[in-house]
């Protein structure tokens, strides 16, 4: 993944951005910011899981994901439960999914390993 494109003031797209990154900085709705990890250059194996999880083992679940999980999101349907996750080795990938599978509370597993990281962290390129 390359290094998002540094946008400025003068360009619209950049200006926009800059102005609702402060809008939402005001607000209060701006919790910190992280670095941008580039994952294929270290070699990362990246998954989207989609978990159909018993409502009241949600927090526990989501608790599990969270060594390996980038971004979780609970969600509306049978497959409540959204997460892209990252792991340093494929078997380190197999032991977590065949842990999901086993876990009580998680009645359905679907995986789909990712191709290649087509955006990430850059939003304003969407713009």
């Amino acid at each position: 993944m390359s290094e998002p494109s540094p946008r400025s003031e003068t360009d619209p797209v950049g200006r926009a951005a800059i102005d609702g990154a402060r809008r939402a900085e005001r607000a209060g709705h701006v919790d910190g910011y992280a670095p941008l990890i580039d994952f294929d250059a270290l070699d990362a194996r990246t998954v989207a899981v989609r978990l159909q999880v018993t409502p009241t083992a949600l927090d526990g679940v989501v608790e599990m994901l969270a060594d390996h999980a980038v971004t979780v999101f609970e969600t509306t349907g049978r497959l409540n439960v959204f997460a892209v996750c990252r792991f340093s080795t494929d078997d380190r990938r197999d032991a977590f999914l065949a842990t999901l599978a086993g876990d009580d509370c998680v009645r359905d597993v679907q995986t789909n390993p990712a191709l290649r990281t087509v955006v990430e962290g850059d939003a304003t390129s969407l713009l």
